[in-house]
């Protein structure tokens, strides 16, 4: 299968299923591809998108729908199929310029969850000491499963990987592997690899191959919490 057309730079793809890749893009730009044939499908619509407030502002929108969403850049209203919306001050998110606000959103394996790696920009805190946070959403609900406060800048940390299990969540970052139970988000193990690229769990969940920029292994999953 061959994509032909845009994507943009964004998330990893996210298998909903054996025959359904999602793919979301800085931009809020949405795609629901078919595996087998490359084409777009319209059916269910997991993502975000960007509200435009200035050349230089933007207003983060994290939603969940049923058919196409409306344009990127569009004042639209969302369509009335919406399952859940978390709006940016929900995230502790203002007007921010495009590179403080960033978030990462990766969809767990059976679709009913999010984690949203985002950078906190409540007045509290000053810009040098915004801290990175994570925060896991029910989909059907849009009710916070756990949030907390990450060690790292956002900036650092690549696509957030869960396990096939759904019991953990992996953020790697220029410092290794960060492990997190995926319920509590708690700190479970942090595997030091320098500048860790994203890993990949086998099916079964016992096998894990932690990669970097110049070297990669396969772990067995146990061995990580010994």
């Amino acid at each position: 299968m061959w994509q032909a057309g845009p994507i943009g730079e964004g998330s990893a793809p996210v298998w909903i299923n054996d025959k359904l890749v999602l793919h979301t893009s800085w931009g809020g730009h949405i795609q629901l591809v078919d595996a087998e044939t490359g084409g777009t499908v319209n059916s269910t619509t997991i993502g975000f998108r960007i509200h435009n407030t200035g050349s230089d502002k933007t207003r983060q929108q994290l939603f969940f729908a049923r058919g196409a969403p409306p344009p990127a850049s569009s004042s639209e209203a969302l369509p009335p199929d919406v399952l859940c919306r978390l709006e940016p001050q929900d995230l502790g998110v203002t007007e921010t310029p495009v590179s403080q606000a960033n978030a990462k959103f990766a969809v767990s394996p059976s679709g009913t969850t999010v984690a949203i790696a985002y950078q906190v920009t409540s007045p509290e805190f000053t810009v040098a000491n915004r801290p990175s946070a994570i925060r896991v959403v029910d989909i059907a609900t849009g009710q916070t499963i756990a949030d907390q406060i990450l060690p790292f800048e956002l900036r650092t940390y690549r696509q957030a990987v869960w396990s096939p299990d759904e019991a953990m969540i992996c953020l790697s970052t220029k410092a290794g592997h960060l492990f997190l139970d995926a319920k509590s988000l708690d700190q479970r193990a942090l595997v030091e690899r320098p500048y860790a690229c994203e890993p990949k769990f086998s099916n079964d969940g016992k096998l894990i191959l932690l990669a970097a920029w110049s070297n990669a292994c396969i772990m067995p999953i146990a061995t990580i919490f010994a």
